[in-house]
């Protein structure tokens, strides 16, 4: 009887221990699932702020000024992932954006996601011509579009542009106490790396300034299209 119950103490031991240790492995598990929940939450958190200082240009009224904040950023991520092999440099792949505006299918300037060593390499406020020549990124607003034209970044063949105007040209609707800008830019296309689900590259159009993009921006109808925002809009596309 002795022995019994000695073996019976040793067993009902033994079956607590395991007991013990199965919800202890239990409990590590579920704290393991909870972390990495957390853990992924806080990284989509990052990812969608990080996409999102580049997904409010994905629009079709962005003005000049917004196409330089655009290519700014993009291009202190690009100088932020820059390492060197020797002489050579080069952007990590992982995290380079590559903002590119076209007219039609010209390309008219970019800020690249590639480091070519053979050639001038863009600084900061800079970018490349759609002939891969380094210009100013003010110029973009500062220029008249025949000086434009001269540094190879030419909207001359766009119906209504006309060479003495800026691309940061504006008009003021008294009627309805606003700015319209003439030259706009619409976000074609936006990729994201595959690896990461990171921005991967932006692409833009230039246009004018016109009656359906002005409705549409302002939620109005045909009808509500009157006085002088209507003169401005019929003024641009002259």
């Amino acid at each position: 009887m002795e022995n019994a119950s000695k073996a019976l103490i040793i067993a009902g031991t033994t079956i607590i221990g395991v007991m013990i240790i199965t919800i202890f492995v239990y409990v590590f598990r579920e704290g393991s699932k909870v972390n990495e929940a957390y853990d992924q939450k806080q990284q989509n958190n990052q990812l969608e702020l990080y996409n999102s200082k580049f997904e409010q240009y994905n629009r079709d009224n962005n003005t000049i000024m917004d196409i330089i904040s655009v290519c700014n950023l993009a291009f202190s991520i690009n100088e932020a992932s820059k390492s060197s092999i020797g002489a050579e440099k080069y952007y990590d792949n992982t995290n380079a954006i590559e903002i590119t505006v076209k007219n039609g299918n010209t390309v008219l300037f970019k800020i690249p996601n590639t480091i070519d060593n053979t050639r001038d390499q863009i600084g900061k406020n800079q970018i490349l011509n759609g002939s891969g020549e380094v210009k100013s990124i003010y110029l973009l607003a500062s220029a008249n579009i025949a000086t434009l034209k001269d540094e190879k970044i030419d909207i001359t063949n766009i119906h209504g542009a006309k060479e003495n105007e800026k691309l940061s040209e504006t008009r003021l609707a008294n009627d309805v106490n606003k700015t319209i800008y003439k030259y706009l830019f619409k976000c074609e296309n936006v990729s994201y790396k595959k690896i990461n689900g990171q921005i991967e590259s932006m692409t833009f159009s230039i246009y004018i300034n016109n009656k359906d993009t002005y409705l549409k921006d302002n939620n109005l109808v045909e009808d509500d299209l009157r006085g002088d925002v209507k003169e401005i809009l019929e003024e641009f596309s002259e």
